[in-house]
């Protein structure tokens, strides 16, 4: 799995999306990762092209595919 944001930082009380915040998208991938999971956090602004070809590469470098099938 890949856990993706524009940003890297924890979201600041106070700041817009302050109620949704639960750290960072490292310390996410990491959550999932204690549970058994495999995840990866990349920072990713989807208006930027470069951010998003980060994203793909970094996505195929770890997990060598862009989809996977979970079974139910």
């Amino acid at each position: 799995m890949v856990v993706a944001s524009r940003t890297e930082v924890e979201t600041e009380a106070g700041m817009e999306f302050a109620t949704y915040a639960a750290g960072t998208i490292h310390d996410t991938a990491q959550m999932i990762q204690v549970q058994g999971g495999t995840a990866l956090g990349v920072k990713c602004d989807v208006t930027q092209v470069a951010d998003i070809r980060h994203l793909v590469e970094a996505t195929l470098a770890r997990l060598e595919r862009l989809d996977r099938a979970y079974p139910d």
